[in-house]
């Protein structure tokens, strides 16, 4: 999950006058398991323990927003606005229209963990849980969660007993770019899947090589440019994921959490438990 620093350096491209980090303080214990930054002033945080905070001033204050959860860890949360917020807890989803006062759980249907949910808007957003026998749970809502609607074009995992889809290796350009990361045990080739075209469209996959292992972290910086973790560093692709080439072996001292290319530029942050790296020129040096 996105840590705690990455929301620092979001914070820290909204205003570029600032040249260091700065620290915002949530709270005064516990673990973070992930950010969403919806603009300048609305940031939402999430992490063990059932604890959701908000700010509305770009971090500099934050409230705690988790009334009605059940005790456990948020894993994940995405927003669109100070009012509008989805979460998940393994394999349950949770929705607030006022900012955190009240949670609503919200049912998809058949149940397994989540490993990425996102909204664009209020109404629509989708989201991507463990497959079952082969199919991957891909559920789509146009109606604020409200209903979950698992798409008849869910794509298969043909070795599903040997792979899985990766943790933090599934994101979204827009409706028209959603993708994926399958892997499996180091001697299979890992699987990128890419939905295009529409949320009603066909998944499409292509092998991630040139060699086997597995890949798991990624981001993309358009609809052809994209970057991959592996335990042999990180590749890139130019041509939306069709074809692979290893970009940077520089080894990384820590186990990756988290790769993103920042929007609009060629800045890649790779982070870890206890390491941070930021290359300015896609992930050529760092």
């Amino acid at each position: 999950m996105k840590k705690l620093l990455l929301l620092f350096f979001a914070l820290l491209l909204f205003n570029p006058i600032f040249s260091q980090w700065q620290t915002f303080n949530v709270a005064p214990s516990g673990r973070f398991n992930d950010v969403c930054v919806v603009d300048n002033d609305v940031v939402w945080a999430c992490g063990d323990s059932a604890k959701v905070f908000r700010s509305t001033n770009g971090g500099s204050t934050w409230l705690l927003s988790n009334s009605g959860l059940p005790i456990g860890p948020v894993l994940e949360i995405t927003s669109v606005n100070q009012n509008n917020a989805w979460i998940h807890m393994a394999n349950r989803i949770f929705a607030t229209t006022n900012g955190g006062t009240s949670w609503i759980e919200q049912i998809y249907s058949p149940v397994t963990f989540i490993n990425k949910i996102h909204f664009f808007n209020q109404n629509t957003g989708y989201l991507i849980a463990d497959q079952q026998d082969s199919i991957v749970g891909f559920f789509v809502t146009r109606n604020g969660g409200t209903n979950w609607v698992r798409s008849a074009n869910s794509p298969a995992l043909s070795n599903f007993s040997t792979m899985w889809i990766s943790d933090n290796g599934s994101d979204a350009l827009d409706t028209n770019f959603i993708w994926f990361v399958a892997k499996g045990t180091p001697s299979m080739f890992s699987r990128f899947y890419k939905l295009t075209g529409g949320l009603n469209n066909s998944w499409q996959f292509h092998l991630i090589g040139p060699s086997t292992g597995q890949y798991s972290y990624s981001s993309f910086k358009n609809v052809n440019t994209g970057l991959v973790t592996s335990t042999n560093g990180i590749s890139i692709t130019t041509n939306g994921g069709i074809n692979w080439q290893l970009r940077d072996s520089a080894p990384f001292p820590d186990v990756t959490r988290e790769l993103m290319i920042v929007p609009g530029t060629d800045w890649v942050i790779q982070t870890g438990i206890g390491n941070t790296r930021i290359s300015y020129d896609m992930c050529a040096s760092w």
